[in-house]
């Protein structure tokens, strides 16, 4: 059984501060509200206030699969430990203690276990790879309009659809069910995808090439996007860091 500790979300900063808990600056990632004063702290608390108010990394996690709605929380980690909670309508703070083999598990159990792992990994601009999300969706709801008899045969997209698609595809698509609005979701991306730029990155890749204004995945280019979306489920990371000293925000997507 997964024990979950709940703390009353306005009572965190209180109670840490009458342990003398110093709250750092990546604790102010998670939203905790800055009530002044101390509390009563039971001892449950005890435990997890040190990694919640002073964290050596925070985290959004997004997962999400074919079976249950994207699912949203946050994650604090510290001397080994491994929080995970998420504020709830009720006003409070729910938290689960993981170590880092069952967390890994818990995430597995998200994505396809039975399939065996690839290397994907590519190096390409962040455009080019909303692009790629958006070619993906195009082909996978062409597939579908055709099964519905609504299109008789895939025809590719053009830049003016790819684009069309990218710019509505955080607020009119199901981020369970296609890439694209899902990278929007992990990324926070709130500018403009250049896409005749990113379609010039992905042709040097030779991932795609572009025939008359239409763009069309390549053999290497329909590889990849098989390896991209053949997913049971898919998981967002958006993590807050320190390194050198430095301050760090960094994204993936498995």
């Amino acid at each position: 059984m997964k024990e979950v500790i709940t703390i009353p979300t306005n009572k965190i900063l209180p109670a840490g501060r009458t342990l003398g808990i110093e709250p750092n600056r990546l604790s102010e990632v998670s939203g905790f509200p800055d009530i002044t004063g101390t509390t009563k702290v039971e001892r449950e608390w005890e435990a997890l206030l040190p990694t919640l108010l002073a964290p050596g990394k925070v985290s959004m996690l997004m997962k999400g699969n074919r079976d249950q709605a994207i699912e949203l929380s946050s994650l604090s980690s510290g001397d080994g430990k491994i929080l995970m909670y998420s504020g709830k309508a009720d006003g409070n703070t729910h938290i689960r203690t993981l170590e880092p083999k069952q967390f890994r598990e818990e995430l597995m159990a998200v994505m396809a276990t039975n399939i065996p792992g690839k290397d994907i990994a590519r190096p390409m601009s962040l455009d080019a790879l909303f692009v790629l999300a958006a070619l993906s969706d195009f082909i996978k709801r062409q597939k579908a309009q055709i099964m519905l008899g609504l299109t008789q045969e895939p025809t590719p997209p053009t830049l003016s659809e790819i684009q069309s698609l990218l710019d509505k595809a955080e607020n009119t698509m199901e981020a369970r069910w296609w890439l694209t609005p899902f990278l929007y979701h992990i990324y926070g991306l709130r500018r403009k995808i250049v896409v005749s730029d990113a379609v010039t990155q992905l042709q040097t890749f030779e991932l795609v090439a572009e025939n008359e204004g239409n763009v069309y995945p390549t053999e290497a280019g329909f590889i990849l996007l098989d390896q991209l979306t053949f997913r049971r489920g898919i998981v967002g990371f958006h993590s807050f860091y320190f390194e050198e000293g430095k301050p760090v925000q960094s994204t993936q997507v498995l």
